[in-house]
């Protein structure tokens, strides 16, 4: 057999790097955490960013922590309905914001040291998360990559609510994931109160939430189909098979419907727990949108 050539172009010394440095990034992965680490910690300044989506977080915040009303200013009929805040900011981040207040004072100090630790909690998730669908090394990648991006650490330290609901989405995803793979009472009541706390911390920052939802509702609306037609293939089978040997039965369609239900509740507990003055249907961004898809369907 004809030795392969030893110059560095060849194939086979070519994935051999590669490996080898894959290796390398999963050895080293805790070091490479810590620099993340260590950037986010000189990002940080305890300052606050006066911006105006912040300023319209704070004095709701501030109205609950002192008034316990959600309320930023009373409606003027002259003026844009903009200045409504209390009509479609949604609660989430208020609400921490007066907890806050309220064990703190008015200081904007300790709230961004709560940004900060959520955006290293996400990270933490990210890699979690990604181990699912993610090689180790790539995973390592990616949330490195994502914790020196300048628009991750500029959020890092804003009191706005992109943070909050991608941790609550983190969370979501790392609930259904856990969940679908657990086995025992316990961790299946665990994983379901995970997935169930994503939610509703997702839920009531952001209203892109309705896209999370919808997702979660098509991905056990697949599963259950997919459970389904695995039944409907294996069913016929099951009088041929020796009862003695261990047979798989198909019991995820179980854990959809679980899903499913705990999807539907979290919906429902929003919709009660809406602070806003006017609801989805009466006021806010889905009423903007849902005219919005209306006035585009005129024009159609």
């Amino acid at each position: 057999m004809i030795p392969a050539p030893a110059n560095s172009d060849h194939p086979n010394r070519i994935d051999g790097d590669l490996l080898y440095l894959q290796r390398l990034i999963v050895r080293w992965r805790y070091l490479f955490f810590t620099l993340v680490g260590f950037v986010l910690v000189l990002s940080f300044n305890g300052q606050w960013q006066v911006g105006p989506d912040s300023a319209d977080y704070r004095e709701l915040g501030h109205q609950l922590a002192e008034k316990n009303h959600y309320f930023f200013r009373d409606s003027l009929s002259d003026t844009s309905g903009y200045i409504d805040q209390q009509d479609t900011r949604y609660p989430g981040l208020p609400v921490y914001l007066a907890l806050v207040e309220k064990c703190f004072g008015r200081s904007p100090l300790p709230p961004l040291i709560g940004m900060m630790a959520a955006a290293i909690a996400c990270l933490a998730l990210a890699y979690r998360v990604l181990r699912f669908c993610l090689p180790q090394w790539l995973g390592v990648c990616v949330v490195v990559g994502m914790g020196t991006n300048g628009r991750f650490l500029q959020y890092a330290n804003e009191l706005l609510t992109d943070i909050p609901f991608l941790l609550g989405l983190l969370l979501t995803l790392l609930g259904y994931e856990m969940f679908l793979r657990a086995r025992g009472g316990w961790r299946m009541g665990a994983m379901a109160a995970v997935l169930l706390g994503g939610m509703t911390l997702a839920a009531t920052m952001r209203p892109t939430f309705w896209i999370l939802a919808a997702a979660l509702l098509i991905a056990c609306a697949m599963a259950l189909l997919m459970a389904w037609r695995r039944r409907r293939a294996l069913g016929p089978a099951f009088g041929k098979i020796d009862t003695c040997a261990p047979v798989p039965r198909p019991a995820a369609w179980r854990y959809a419907v679980i899903c499913l239900v705990m999807v539907l509740a979290a919906l429902l507990f929003v919709l009660w727990l809406d602070l806003r003055h006017r609801s989805m249907l009466h006021g806010g961004y889905e009423a903007k949108v849902v005219a919005g898809l209306r006035d585009f369907n005129h024009k159609i």
